[in-house]
This record gives C-alpha cells, sequence and structure tokens, in this order.
C-alpha cells in the first residue's frame, strides 16, 4: 500500500441494495460540499477584494489616510511619461518633391515667356516692361531684372535655365530643411559663381537661384505621430502597490489622486457589484476546476464526502490565514501558506494531483493580490516546489530542505523579476 495515499472507502462496499440511488445520495452531498466550499471561499475573498468608498473632491482635503487596496496602474503618471516620451521625438521630415517640381515649371514658363518677349519686341525698353508683366506669382524679384533680361540673347537664357535646373535638381532631390536653408541657398550660389561667374548674365542667374531655391522638406503627420507613439509604448506603467499612501489627512486632493481612486472603484457609490460578482464566479470557476481535476486524478475522492471536506478545508484555512496576514502585515502576503497546502496534499495523495491543487490554490490566493503577479508567481512556484521529495518524507530533518528548496525557488522568482524590470 502506498503510504501517500489516503485509503478511501470501496465504492462496492457503500452500494447497497440499489446501487443508483446510492451514488446518487453520495454525489448529491460531494455537490453540496463544494457549494458549501465556494460560499465560505466567497465570503473570505470578496469582502478583501472590495474597495471601501470615499467622499472626495478635487482640491479639497483629504478627511483622513487613504491608502491603496490593491495594486493599479497610475495612469496620470503612466501618461506624463508618455507624453514626455512623445515630445522628445522630433517631427519626422520627408521631402515634398512636388515643391521643387513647381518651382522648375516656374522658372521654365517663365524664361519661355522672356524668350518670347524677345523675339516679339525689337526695343529693350519695351522688353523690360513687358518681362516685367510675366514674372512668377509670389517671386520677389529685383527691380534691375527685367532690364538685365532684356539685354540677353536667347541661346544666353536658355544657358541660364539648363545651368539653374542642373545645379537645383540635386539640392531639391536631398531635400532641403528649414533650419539649413541658408547654408543650402548658399552651397547652390557658390555653385553657380563657379561655373557662370564671367557670364554676362550671372546677375540674373543668381536672382532667379535665390527664388528657384525652396525649403521642401516638410513634417510627415501621420509618420510623427506613429512614431511617437511607439515612444510612448516603449513607456513602462507606473504602478501603484497595495498598501501605498494615495492621500493623507488634510492633504488636498489632486487629479492624481482623484484618478487613482476613480481606478480603485473607490469613488463608487455603494457596492461595487461587477467586481463581486466577477470575483464570486471566479472562485467559483476554479471549484468546478477541482472537482474536474479530483474526477480525473482521484475519481474514487468524489465518492467520499470526507476527502472532498479535507480539499475545501485546506482551501478555507488557507485563505482564512492569507486574509489574517491581510489584516496584520499586508507587506508580507508572500507567507500565506499555499506551498505548505500543497504539500500537505502531496503527503496525503499523490504528486500530480498535489501540483494541480497547487496551482488552482494559488489562483484562489491570486484573487486577494489584486494585480500583485509576482506574488502569484511566488505562490505558484513555491507549491510545486514543495511536492517534490514528499515521496521520501521520512523525519523533520526532510521539511527542513523542503522548505529551503521552496525559498530557494521563490527566490529564484524575485532574482528574474528584479533582472526583468532592471533593479539589479
Amino acid at each position: 500500500m502506498n503510504p501517500h495515499h489516503v485509503e478511501l472507502p470501496q465504492l462496492e462496499e457503500k452500494l447497497g441494495s440499489n446501487p443508483a440511488q446510492e451514488v446518487s445520495a453520495i454525489s448529491l452531498r460531494v455537490y453540496a460540499t463544494l457549494l458549501v466550499c465556494w460560499i465560505l471561499t466567497a465570503l473570505l475573498v470578496v469582502p478583501a477584494v472590495l474597495p471601501y468608498s470615499v467622499n472626495v473632491e478635487v482640491n479639497e482635503p483629504s478627511p483622513h489616510d487613504i491608502m491603496a487596496p490593491h495594486a493599479v496602474i497610475d495612469r496620470f503618471e503612466t501618461t506624463m511619461l508618455q507624453e514626455i516620451a512623445r515630445r522628445k521625438v522630433e517631427p519626422v521630415l520627408v521631402v515634398d518633391f512636388s515643391i521643387g517640381a513647381t518651382a522648375v515649371e516656374e522658372l521654365n514658363k517663365f524664361l519661355s515667356e522672356v524668350v518670347h518677349i524677345l523675339e516679339l519686341y525689337p526695343w529693350d525698353e519695351t522688353k523690360s516692361s513687358e518681362i516685367s508683366t510675366v514674372f512668377p506669382e509670389g517671386w520677389e524679384m529685383a527691380p534691375y531684372m527685367a532690364s538685365s533680361l532684356a539685354e540677353l540673347t536667347s541661346p544666353e537664357i536658355e544657358d541660364i535655365r539648363r545651368t539653374l535646373v542642373d545645379i537645383y535638381f540635386p539640392f531639391y532631390q536631398d531635400g532641403i530643411p528649414q533650419e539649413f536653408f541658408t547654408f543650402y541657398r548658399n552651397q547652390a550660389l557658390d555653385e553657380l559663381m563657379s561655373r557662370m561667374g564671367n557670364h554676362r548674365g550671372y546677375s540674373v542667374a543668381k536672382g532667379l537661384m535665390e527664388q528657384l531655391i525652396r525649403v521642401n522638406m516638410v513634417v510627415d503627420e501621420k509618420l510623427t505621430q506613429d512614431a511617437r507613439n511607439e515612444a510612448a509604448a516603449q513607456v513602462h506603467d507606473v504602478w501603484v502597490v497595495r498598501g501605498e499612501s494615495i492621500l493623507r489627512t488634510g492633504e488636498l486632493v489632486n487629479e492624481r489622486a482623484y484618478m487613482l481612486l476613480e481606478d480603485l472603484g473607490m469613488l463608487a457609490d455603494g457596492t461595487n457589484w461587477e467586481l463581486m460578482l466577477t470575483t464570486t464566479a471566479g472562485l467559483g470557476g476554479l471549484f468546478f476546476l477541482l472537482f474536474v481535476v479530483l474526477n480525473l486524478l482521484a475519481p474514487e475522492a468524489l465518492r467520499d464526502p470526507t476527502t472532498v471536506t479535507i480539499f475545501g478545508a485546506i482551501t478555507i484555512f488557507t485563505l482564512a490565514l492569507g486574509r489574517v496576514v491581510l489584516y496584520v502585515s499586508p507587506e508580507n502576503i508572500v507567507f500565506i501558506p499555499v506551498p505548505a497546502a500543497t504539500l500537505i496534499i502531496a503527503v496525503l495523495f499523490h504528486i500530480p494531483l498535489a501540483v494541480t491543487f497547487g496551482i488552482i490554490l494559488s489562483l484562489m490566493a491570486g484573487f486577494l493580490l489584486m494585480g500583485n503577479a509576482v506574488v502569484l508567481q511566488l505562490f505558484l512556484v513555491g507549491a510545486i516546489a514543495s511536492v517534490f521529495g514528499t515521496n521520501s518524507l521520512r523525519q523533520r530533518t526532510d521539511l527542513l530542505w523542503i522548505g529551503m528548496r521552496i525559498g530557494l525557488a521563490q527566490g529564484l522568482v524575485l532574482l528574474l523579476q528584479g533582472a526583468t524590470l532592471g533593479d539589479f
């Protein structure tokens, strides 16, 4: 006989003259036991997770000290950090090729009209006055430009046009940002000087280049917004942990504190029925999962209400101790004896059932944590670590080794958490 199994009464011994009725009666007792355990567990857990209501307004003094009943994201601080991250992202600039293309088109059209005027009118005075009427809209041309253009020949103007486009093309292709506009303009003018310094139409070409070169790097709103959203997404959520002070007596309620109280559900009038029903339903689901596990791993246990009561009593006792720990020393919630309860099941039954029960019990205890994922991981790891070595449990020192193993496993979890969050 396996010393770590509880001898359960055989079904055959319990069956009387009408086995079907006997099994049905026993099943009803098991269901009733599980239902009672579920109700008692809900009575233990639900009050611990329901936040008490406070009556405060922004810019009014707090009537008493207020601390967070459970962990919650600090939306105010998180949003502030995200906004700072967004502002650090410079606008994303892209080349608007249409600006350069439009400038070249205006230049070509203007010089074509100038050539037409030169061929149409014989007198320089007439040419000059006609040329002044075809200046491109928005171009700031010096007064001498019309008379200087009137003195040039058509081939000279074509030479100017080709040179200007040849110099300007790489500038508007690569992009001209606003902050470096003067630098790029001077670079273009220096290039023009080196090519046409001795040309009699150089002054005309210089005036045209000053109008031709333009800022053509513009902010891409979508890319900028995407980049800023990406930067904001990299910001880790700021958490307020259970027991952290939100307001002191007499302290003015600011926007951050009010937002925290709202997210914690502490401003709601009356009972938070949604949280109450969600918690109760979650615990019911876990008890149903326990029923399924017992049916798969220890089906004989479901034929004995006493055995089911053992599971229920261990669950209730563990969570009751959790409530005591929460009341006496909330910062030591890790000492809720989930691993010890798992160890008892491993000794009484077998390791697979104990591991599964430990996971279910950890999740039940997790309702008391309200968002503290680290402690939930400690429960899970501790529960699993507690069952190893129970088959060879012979003396008290073996319990010491199991305790050390649990501590080592949980310490490793804390170490990994710290490394992940950058605390080490």
